[in-house]
């Protein structure tokens, strides 16, 4: 039997956690009254903000070399991470969450982009009347595989670049939204976006 310093009831020593540095190799305090302690200190609102700060801060200061140690392991296995991830989102997209959240986004940005829906349509009619002719190779690498129809300008829906999905989404990140990125830090100064070909040298 042993006293709890914390609520000075005589309990059995089964009630009392392992403490090594003790001289009896118990705990002062029984576990009911440790786990009251925890709540107050440890799992209180106060305690579980300070422990997301100093999370995020330790974060900020590890990225850099969190993110080298990431983009080297991904580039080791790129392949068998991008077939992960084909089936992690085959599977999303066939959960009953993840068809409600396509859904969503498929009518937001049909919502947001007219225009593009409307060539897109375009498109399609005409590959399959015939008045387009859809090529088995990309016409910017020449390599053979199922290629999409790129619009430089959507008021012109039948002129078109067709691109294999690497060339297509190198083109979009050089051209659009990553133009001036290519080279300088995120806005959190953490780490650069490279292009396909920094990419390939590692």
């Amino acid at each position: 039997m042993k006293k709890c310093t914390g609520c000075k009831v005589e309990k059995d020593e089964a009630n009392f956690g392992k403490q090594s540095k003790a001289r009896d190799g118990l705990n002062e305090k029984c576990k009911e009254c440790c786990k009251a302690r925890s709540k107050l200190t440890v799992m209180s609102d106060e305690a579980i903000k300070n422990q997301k700060l100093y999370r995020s801060e330790w974060q900020k200061k590890k990225r850099p070399i969190l993110n080298a140690r990431l983009r080297e392991r991904y580039l080791e296995k790129i392949d068998e991470c991008r077939e992960q991830s084909k089936i992690r989102t085959k599977r999303y997209l066939e959960s009953e969450k993840g068809r409600i959240k396509h859904l969503e986004t498929t009518r937001k940005y049909e919502k947001e982009n007219p225009e593009k829906i409307k060539a897109q349509r375009k498109v399609r009619v005409a590959i399959r009347s015939g008045k387009l002719i859809r090529p088995k190779h990309c016409e910017i690498c020449k390599c053979e595989t199922k290629v999409h129809a790129h619009h430089e300008d959507y008021n012109k829906p039948l002129e078109v670049i067709f691109m294999c999905s690497k060339c297509h989404l190198y083109h979009h990140q050089k051209y659009r939204f990553h133009a001036k990125r290519l080279n300088e830090t995120t806005p959190q100064g953490d780490t650069k976006v490279c292009s396909i070909e920094e990419t390939d040298r590692g």
